[in-house]
């Protein structure tokens, strides 16, 4: 009985597990959405642009979007940096951003980056991430564990 028990605990862990998979790799398949909705996208662009140039303390800045935002801001750069509230001189390289989206922000002298792409951020908040999904699948298991040996 107990070794019919664990097989099945272990089947369980590898199904959560495959579903925490998938919710994080369809993360990526949201994040492309919300590129595509300009009205949304583009005040989020400007609040990364921001918070990276915020977080570098020089004057002298230099932003890397991918081609699609490059496409849609180039031209009208200087307003849009301004519309975002950056205080400093941010020039935006031409050369595009193999990336989902948000933007990669340095200063002159490529000693200091800020990555604010949906990418790094997803990085650096993976362990949150991941908690959460497995608090959700886990707490579910648990009420329905407890309900079973609760009676």
């Amino acid at each position: 009985m107990q070794a019919a028990e664990i097989q099945q605990q272990e089947e369980l862990d590898r199904l959560r597990w495959g579903l925490i998979q998938k919710v994080m790799q369809e993360l990526s398949t949201r994040f492309t959405q919300v590129a595509a909705d300009e009205k949304v996208y583009l005040p989020l662009l400007q609040r990364y642009l921001a918070r990276a140039a915020m977080a570098i303390d020089d004057h002298e800045l230099v932003a890397k979007i991918n081609a699609q935002d490059h496409a849609r801001v180039a031209k009208k750069w200087d307003a849009f940096c301004s519309a975002a509230q950056v205080h400093k001189h941010l020039v935006l390289t031409p050369d595009p951003l193999l990336c989902l989206g948000g933007v990669r922000v340095r200063n002159s002298g490529n000693t200091i980056r800020m990555d604010n792409t949906f990418e790094a951020r997803m990085e650096r908040l993976q362990d949150e991430l991941l908690q959460t999904v497995m608090e959700q699948l886990f707490a579910t298991a648990t009420t329905a564990r407890g309900a079973m040996l609760g009676g």
